[in-house]
């Protein structure tokens, strides 16, 4: 998956984000990375793009047993 990039300066709820910045893809950030890319912040993600990180994020983490 290609990193988020940030392209200019913005703010979504209370978190700010500057031009150059790179976006962690997790749970947290979903609404952030859509908010931003609807707002043309971030480079732009192809619908294709979004929905695998939406599936990835939405992936359940399964911990593996200690014996």
């Amino acid at each position: 998956m290609k990193p988020i990039k940030v392209i200019k300066d913005g703010k979504f709820k209370d978190e700010y984000v500057f031009k150059g910045d790179v976006i962690e893809i997790n749970k947290e950030n979903f609404a952030l990375i859509d908010a931003l890319n609807v707002g043309g912040f971030i480079e732009p993600l192809t619908t294709k793009e979004f929905l695998e990180i939406k599936k990835m994020v939405n992936k359940p983490i399964y911990k593996k047993e200690e014996e």
